[in-house]
């Protein structure tokens, strides 16, 4: 089974900087520009997650067991706690601008309705040109789980902080801290185009916080253990300098609920997180595999690049025979590649399709413009897999 990196997710958080900096100056004589971060919910599961998975009758779920089955679970927390510590804008040039958030600690509630807003944090950043944005989490989260149907609760009493059985006072929050080596876990993403930043161009940017299948849960019988031995923060998030959209989750485990993940280390490999940002065109995607797992929709000849030379890419686009498609490099230079993926959208809640994913070392460019939106290339690939939109 493979072990799919963590690689430059994006999240929860939506960025618009105002003009009103006032007279403060930051790095190198820069103005500052005072700005907020919106935090707002992502994809909603609504209620036909959890139906679907009944219907379906997946063999991952064990729908009436005292404890759940034994082996590797993906959880959905039912409510978490995460606290952005900054956001660390990056010029081409390597300049950064380090923008400290104060008391940017949010709650995520699972059935909250999609683009729900969760909170507002204030922030300055200086004046600059920036192509890339780090955010910087504390690694460090709060986790409630309260699932009687698969025995999952979160419990502060319990050892290893979970149990079997529901605590007596019901489940409560409890710590999570993912693995980083130390220091905050950071999100990056690369913008498509230069994001100028001054009291006359303040940008926006959107950052949806999503939390289905984002902490994993080793079973042994009664044991449950969290794990802890990758850098996977317990919250994905997506961003999009081009307005609030909407958000998706495919996923082969067939719900955005708990569930049974195939094989002993698979972090819902398969799975796909799609944001739109106010268009019917994806503006970026994260999809788990080994290595680079991002892409946006740009034209890595075209988008700009950091000191790195890491950069936006994976021509991410819709066709117009309804198929979604993107390539996937071997590093974010997108100097090689090592996928092209595609799949059929669905619409509705529980519907199904298949990711296609091709092994190959190049990709053809879009017929025009930056993006398959001109229309996917043909997909050969032998690895195929059912995956059912469970949440929008």
């Amino acid at each position: 089974m493979r072990i799919a990196a963590n690689c430059l997710l994006l999240a929860s958080c939506t960025v618009a900087v105002s003009a009103c900096g006032g007279d403060s100056t930051g790095p190198g004589g820069h103005r500052m520009v005072a700005g907020t971060a919106h935090v707002v919910h992502g994809a909603s599961p609504g209620s036909a997650a959890a139906s679907s998975v009944t219907a379906r009758s997946l063999s991952s779920v064990s729908a009436a067991s005292v404890a759940p089955a034994t082996g590797y679970w993906g959880i959905s927390p039912d409510q978490g706690k995460a606290t952005i510590d900054s956001l660390i804008f990056k010029a081409t040039d390597g300049t950064v601008s380090v923008a400290p958030l104060s008391n940017c600690s949010m709650t995520y509630t699972r059935g909250a309705s999609a683009l729900t807003s969760i909170l507002d944090c204030p922030f300055q950043v200086a004046s600059g040109t920036y192509v890339s944005l780090d955010i910087a989490l504390d690694p460090t989260f709060q986790l409630l789980i309260n699932d009687p149907t698969n025995g999952f609760f979160s419990d502060p009493s319990a050892a290893s902080k979970l149990s079997v059985t529901a605590p007596a006072a019901g489940a409560q929050f409890v710590s999570y801290t993912a693995a980083t080596g130390g220091g905050a876990i950071h999100l990056v993403t690369y913008f498509p185009a230069p994001i100028v930043v001054d009291s006359l161009s303040p940008p926006t940017l959107t950052l949806v916080v999503d939390m289905i299948h984002t902490v994993f849960v080793t079973v042994s019988g009664t044991s449950l253990t969290f794990d802890t031995s990758r850098p996977f923060p317990a919250v994905q998030m997506m961003a999009s300098a081009t307005g609030v959209g909407r958000a998706e989750y495919y996923t082969p485990s067939g719900t955005a609920l708990n569930a049974k993940m195939f094989g002993a280390t698979n972090n819902d490999v398969g799975s796909v997180r799609v944001f739109y940002a106010g268009t019917d065109q994806p503006t970026y995607l994260y999809s788990p595999i080994i290595g680079p797992s991002s892409a946006w929709a740009a034209n890595p000849s075209s988008s700009p690049h950091d000191a790195t030379g890491f950069r936006a890419g994976g021509y991410l686009g819709i066709d117009g025979s309804g198929t979604l498609c993107w390539a996937v490099p071997t590093d974010f230079t997108y100097s090689a590649y090592t996928n092209l993926r595609s799949m059929a959208v669905v619409s509705t809640l529980g519907a199904s399709t298949t990711l296609i994913t091709q092994t190959t070392a190049t990709v053809p460019p879009p017929i025009s413009g930056n993006t398959y939106a001109s229309g996917c290339p043909a997909n050969t690939g032998t690895d195929r897999m059912t995956v059912w939109l469970v949440a929008r």
